[in-house]
This record gives C-alpha cells, structure tokens and sequence, in this order.
C-alpha cells in the first residue's frame, strides 16, 4: 500500500518548477516543448495502425506494432515531464521510464534482428523488371502460340495418311485392351496395365 501512496503522491518532493525557480519563460518553453513532444508522438501510432490497416500485405507489420508502442511510450514520459512541472510524482515518472526503456530495448533488439530478413525483400525497382521481362515472355508465348495456331489450321491437309494411321492404330489397341488384356501382356505390350 506504501508503494501506491508513493506512486501517486508528490511526498517530500519538489515539483520540476522549484528547479527552474519558477522562471515563466523557462517553464512554457518545456511545457510546450513537452505537450508538443508528446502530441507527435501519440499522433504517430496512430498513422502507423493506419498505414497497417491499408496495406495488409505488408511484411513485417508486427514491427510498426511494436514501434507505435514504443513511440507512445516515448509520449507518455513527456506527459509526466509535464505533470511534474507542477506535482512531483517522481515514483509514477520513473515507472513510465521503465515501460519505455523495455520497449525501447525489445524494439532495437527485435529490429536488428528483422533488419538482414527486410534485406532479402525484393525492392521495387526489381520488382518492375521482374514484371518487364515476364510481359516480354508473355508477349513471346502469344506470339509463338499464334504460330502454332496457324500452323496447326495448316496441318490436317498435309498429315493425310500418317495421321490416319495413327487414329487406326490407336484406336485398335483400344480396342484390344478393352477385350483382352492377356493377349497385350502376352505380346510384351502391356507390363502393368489393367482394365
């Protein structure tokens, strides 16, 4: 229960004012800077869950996650630099700290581990000439499918009687599999097949 007491009351302590001997122009200029500070930063979790929300094929998303913690953490510690202008609750400021630093810390660690994955990810510029040569394949295909197309209207005059012979043949060993297959394992044809 002390620990709370603590937490939440200025005790024997001195508001940050007293150290600036309550100079006006010196506490604005830090209450500004600090309101500023912290807007921006709470601001900036904000943009990021954005960005994340429109791009859900982003890699990696969990790391804009984890800054935007980070970064509301950072805001949080201005907001107590503001309180403690007036009140001293250097216990709850020093908690607040402490969130930020792990968050800190897990953020650095987890991005230099991220860091040589990301460098792998193609960029864009590789991307567009992956996409350039596949439209050229593409394009080659088309054009070599055409051909085979109209080679292929050419064909049925001049196959004549190679491919009448193969529909016979083909036909016959059809034929033959469907009413004998001991015959096809007898002459060597037929190793494995079953009807």
């Amino acid at each position: 229960m002390d620990f709370f007491r603590q937490l939440f009351t200025s005790g024997k302590f001195q508001p940050h004012g007293y150290c600036y001997q309550w100079n006006s122009g010196l506490v604005w200029l830090n209450f500004i800077s600090d309101v500023l500070i912290a807007l921006a930063y709470f601001t900036i979790p904000f943009t990021l869950l954005w960005f994340i929300r429109k791009r859900r094929d982003l890699p990696f998303s969990w790391m804009f996650m984890l800054f935007g913690l980070f970064i509301v953490a950072c805001g949080t510690t201005h907001v107590m630099e503001v309180w403690n202008l007036w009140h001293a609750q250097y216990w709850l400021a020093g908690i607040i700290k402490t969130i930020t630093a792990l968050a800190s810390i897990s953020t650095a660690i987890l991005l230099i581990q991220l860091v040589p994955k990301a460098l792998t990810l193609p960029s864009p510029d590789e991307i567009k000439d992956v996409n350039q040569h596949l439209l050229g394949r593409t394009e080659e295909l088309a054009r070599a499918n055409a051909e085979g197309a109209s080679a292929n209207k050419a064909l049925p005059g001049t196959m004549g009687i190679r491919g009448k012979s193969f529909c016979r043949e083909r036909s016959r060993t059809c034929a033959l599999q469907k009413t004998s297959p001991h015959s096809w394992k007898m002459s060597g044809k037929l190793q494995t097949q079953r009807p």
